[in-house]
C-alpha cells in the first residue's frame, strides 16, 4: 500500500514501524479494563462504547448488526482493505490469578489502526476497520450484512482478520487454502411406534438413536484431517415428567473439503433411514441440516505476499498452519452475501 508519498525500498516498512509504532503504555490500562469486564455475545455495548473513545473510531458509523462498529479512513487512491476484529468473548474461566483476570479472552485491532493513522502520509488506500459483534456464536458477520453493511461502506478488495489458537506465544500461522473448518448441524428426530410412556411395548427410539450414533461414527470417523464428528445432543424426555414418542439427536459435522462434506451428509442421511427401517419404524425420520459456519480459506496469492512481508519485517515466528477444527464467520464479510468478490486472509496467532 505505497505511493509516491513514500519510498518503495525494502527498508521502508521497517522504518515506518520504527517511526510510528504506537506506545503500548496507553493501551495497558485500556486492555486491563476490557479484560476484566468482557462483553459476551450480543451484549457488547460496554466494549463498543469503550472502542469509540479511540482516536480512529471517534468518527464511526452508527451501529451495524447490533453493536457492530465501523470506521473508514480514506487516504487517497488504492485498494480498499477491510480489517476485522471482534467485540465479544467466550465465557471461559481464566485461571491466571492476575489482578485483571477475566472469564474470557479478547483481542483487538486498536494498535495497528493507530500505526496506520499516524503514518497516513506514507501510504495510499482506504482502510475499513470493522469491530464485529457475536463472533463466538457465529452470528455477527451475517447480522452486519443483513443490516446493510455494504450499503454503508466501500466494497473491500481484501478482508483481513486474525484468530487466536493454541500455538506458542509470538507465533503466527499463515496458510493458503482451508484454514478453519466448515460446520454443519444435523438435527435428527427418530420416532417410536407408540407413545413414549411404555417403551417396552414399542420400538424404543433411544436404542435406535444410539445405534445410529455408533454407526455414523464407525462409518465416517477416522481421519481427523478429513472430518470431525460429534454428537452434541441426545434428548428423549424425562420419565414421569416429559414422555415423548421420539428421540432428538444432534450431530455436528466439521469438514475442510466440499466433496467430503457432501458425501458425509449423504452417508448420515442413509444411515438414519436404514436404521429406522431395520427397527420397523414406519414414520420416516426427520433430518434437518443447517450451516453453522462457512469454510474459512485464505487466498494463495495474498498469503504469499503476507508471508514475505511478515518474514522481512516482524520478529514473530512464522509457521505453516495445518487446517484447524475451529470455526469463524468472518469469510462472510468477503463474500458479502453474494455482493462482492473480495479475497480474504486469516492469520492465526499463538497465545501460549
Amino acid at each position: 500500500m505505497t505511493n509516491s508519498k513514500a519510498p518503495s525500498s525494502p527498508t521502508h516498512l521497517p522504518t515506518l514501524l520504527t517511526l510510528f509504532r504506537p506506545s503500548l503504555s496507553p493501551y495497558e490500562s485500556f486492555y486491563h479494563d476490557l479484560h476484566s469486564h468482557p462483553s459476551l455475545l450480543t451484549k457488547e455495548s460496554r466494549t463498543a462504547a469503550a472502542a469509540t473513545l479511540h482516536r480512529f473510531l471517534q468518527h464511526h458509523l452508527p451501529p451495524i448488526g447490533g453493536h457492530g462498529l465501523v470506521a473508514i479512513l480514506r487516504n487517497g487512491p488504492g485498494k480498499t482493505i477491510l480489517l476485522r476484529s471482534e467485540l465479544d468473548a467466550l465465557p471461559i474461566l481464566e485461571q491466571t490469578h492476575l489482578p485483571y483476570a477475566s472469564k474470557v479472552r479478547m483481542r483487538d485491532a486498536w494498535g495497528p489502526s493507530q500505526l496506520l493513522l499516524s503514518a497516513k502520509n506514507a501510504w495510499s488506500s482506504t482502510l475499513v476497520l470493522v469491530f464485529q459483534p457475536n463472533e463466538e456464536y457465529l452470528g455477527g458477520a451475517q447480522a452486519m450484512l443483513d443490516d446493510g453493511l455494504y450499503d454503508k461502506i466501500p466494497m473491500p478488495d481484501l478482508v483481513l482478520a486474525q484468530h487466536v489458537v493454541p500455538l506458542k506465544a509470538g507465533t503466527l500461522g499463515v496458510s493458503a487454502g482451508p484454514v478453519l473448518a466448515a460446520a454443519d448441524g444435523i438435527d435428527i428426530r427418530i420416532h417410536s411406534t407408540g407413545p413414549g410412556v411404555n417403551p417396552q411395548d414399542n420400538v424404543d427410539p433411544v436404542l435406535v438413536g444410539a445405534r445410529i450414533i455408533v454407526r455414523i461414527n464407525d462409518t465416517l470417523a477416522g481421519d481427523a484431517k478429513q472430518l470431525v464428528l460429534e454428537c452434541r445432543q441426545f434428548h428423549a424426555g424425562r420419565p414421569g415428567a416429559d414422555y415423548r414418542p421420539y428421540a432428538d439427536v444432534n450431530v455436528d459435522l466439521k469438514t475442510w473439503d466440499s466433496g467430503v462434506r457432501v458425501k458425509a451428509l449423504e452417508e448420515i442421511s442413509s444411515i438414519v433411514h436404514a436404521e429406522c427401517a431395520e427397527a420397523g419404524i414406519t414414520d420416516k425420520p426427520s433430518i434437518k441440516q443447517s450451516v453453522r459456519a462457512p469454510l474459512t480459506q485464505s487466498d494463495p496469492d495474498v498469503v504469499c505476499a503476507v508471508k514475505q512481508t511478515f518474514t522481512a519485517n516482524l520478529d514473530a515466528e512464522l509457521v505453516e498452519q495445518e487446517p484447524l477444527s475451529l470455526l469463524e464467520d468472518f469469510s462472510l464479510l468477503a463474500s458479502g452475501a453474494g455482493q462482492g468478490d473480495a479475497v480474504c486472509v486469516l492469520v492465526v496467532e499463538g497465545d501460549r
